[in-house]
């Protein structure tokens, strides 16, 4: 996205949905693109209200698309005004942000002292209801045991459901089951129920004595509401592709902190444009909790320049201009656009 001929320019990313194909997303920017080119790119709001129009119209591709052109506006506002995008955002509480490590079902899992991070997202896999009661060490749940075991007290364990159980009931089982051997006070559940069940998850929020964190349920404002209303979650995450970009992250946002439910970072996107817009979006929240990023921040270095310096599992947000992120020039040459 450019402004005086090219030479200011703002950086998107999109992320190709699950369900969604190439063509179909392609067309959609294309038609959003259109839609911008007799609008003032300074005003973010009115921009972003022109391709809204648009992009409501698909449910699925349509939030990941909006969400580029809305990081590529904020980018390259924060250029033309000279501020990182934290600024645009109301400032910042930190300038460095932990990040989670993810592990898939069945990976090794090394103790806390090799681990590198305070943080961890560990996936669970659904299985039979007889092998979550055996516990046996092949089962998910005696994967999940081991791990956490492992990695002792001090390490954040978010435990990845992914609407993996049918009904609150399986997932309380599940969670019983895994407290059952030793209280553990540094484990929470991501997701376990179906992203629209969310008087399931109010009922686990009730009978669990560990955090229930959504983040496939928060796909917009008015669904952040009814999670607040039913008091469905303790958590959640805030995925900037999912809802539609940082003013929509940043509604969101508004509304889970005003009833006192923590909030997080996440990202689909895996370049260094799409992780510096969950690292800037980050470090505007109030709460500290850890950026699912873990295996987002490689980027390919033959085309950006990050601007991000990541060590022991925390990454630094830069203070340049925009998102800090720049297309080298000798790519730009090459580089052949989509739209």
């Amino acid at each position: 996205m450019s402004l005086d001929d090219g030479e200011q320019f703002g950086l998107g990313e999109i992320y190709l949905p699950a369900g969604a194909d190439k063509a179909t997303v392609l067309h959609l920017a294309r038609a959003s693109a259109d839609m911008l080119a007799p609008i003032d790119l300074r005003n973010i709001n009115m921009a972003i209200d022109a391709v809204s129009g648009l992009t409501d119209q698909d449910a699925n591709a349509g939030p990941a698309v909006r969400a580029a052109f809305d990081v590529a506006l904020h980018d390259l506002n924060g250029k033309l005004r000279g501020c990182p995008v934290h600024v645009m955002l109301g400032g910042s509480y930190r300038s460095e942000i932990a990040i989670s490590k993810h592990f898939r079902s069945g990976a090794a899992v090394p103790d806390s002292d090799a681990i590198g991070t305070t943080s961890v997202l560990m996936e669970y896999r659904a299985e039979p209801s007889r092998q979550i009661a055996s516990f046996g060490p092949t089962s998910a749940i005696g994967w999940l045991t081991a791990a956490i075991d492992r990695l002792g007290p001090t390490v954040q364990v978010d435990i990845d459901a992914s609407c993996s159980f049918d009904n609150p009931a399986l997932a309380r089982t599940c969670i019983e089951g895994l407290l059952s051997s030793a209280p553990r006070l540094n484990i929470g559940l991501l997701q376990p129920l179906n992203d629209g069940d969310l008087v399931g998850h109010a009922a686990l929020c009730a009978a669990l004595p560990i955090p229930i964190i959504l983040d496939r349920s928060v796909h917009s404002a008015k669904a952040m509401s009814q999670i607040v209303r039913l008091a469905a979650a303790d958590r959640v995450v805030v995925n900037i592709e999912r809802v539609g970009g940082l003013r929509a992250a940043m509604q969101i946002v508004s509304i889970a902190e005003a009833a006192s439910m923590g909030v997080s970072s996440a990202t689909f996107c895996c370049t260094a444009v799409g992780a510096a817009a969950a690292l800037h979006f980050a470090a505007v929240l109030h709460d500290t909790f850890p950026a699912r990023l873990d295996n987002m921040l490689s980027y390919d270095g033959r085309i950006l320049d990050s601007g991000t310096a990541v060590a022991a599992g925390v990454a630094k947000v830069g203070t340049a201009p925009g998102l800090g992120v720049q297309m080298r020039d000798d790519a730009m040459a090459a580089f052949r656009p989509a739209l």
